[in-house]
């Protein structure tokens, strides 16, 4: 958000962030980031709020945030070698005017084939901690052979989607 110039604050909200019995990811992704940004124009109601959430998804799973480094290990071990694909649910709410804008980015992550000395040194630094997929590329890309389409997607907030639908509420900066 900082790359944006755009003056930001931020602020966790708290919801569940579970899927939905038959949820495509896609609108799983849409949706909580739809319930973080009204979460979020709660506590600041005169504001643009932002919400986003992402997910990998990898032979019709969805890979969240690992809830232990087990699961990450089990997530990069998954995803080593193979292609996937991050999606990023944005919304922005304008808390003024009342409206909305939201939408998702979809790229395609290409992991390196890793080792198992590889990925024990990851999943030792930390790194996957609160990461969708168990990785951040912002952090450390050294698991990534190539990206198609947004990178700052890949890193959780689509800053072109992002300037996009905050220009289309009326924010220039």
């Amino acid at each position: 958000m900082a790359q944006t110039g755009i003056p930001f604050s931020i602020y966790a909200v708290n919801i569940d962030e579970s899927s939905l019995d038959s949820e495509r990811p896609q609108d799983m992704v849409l949706r909580l980031s739809i319930l973080k940004a009204r979460a979020a124009l709660k506590i600041f109601p005169k504001a643009f709020c932002i919400g986003a959430d992402t997910v990998a998804v990898f032979g019709g799973h969805i890979f969240g945030k690992p809830h232990d480094a087990w699961e990450a290990k089990q997530m990069i071990s998954t995803l080593s070698g193979q292609s996937h694909i991050v999606l990023t649910g944005l919304c922005v709410v304008d808390g003024v005017n009342n409206r909305q804008e939201s939408a998702f980015e979809q790229s395609t992550v290409i992991f390196r084939k890793l080792n198992s000395q590889e990925i024990d040194i990851y999943i030792a630094s930390g790194q996957w901690q609160g990461k969708a997929g168990g990785y951040a590329i912002q952090d450390d890309d050294s698991l990534i052979e190539s990206i198609q389409g947004s990178r700052s997607n890949v890193i959780g907030l689509p800053l072109e989607l992002l300037e996009e639908k905050l220009k289309n509420l009326g924010y220039y900066g």
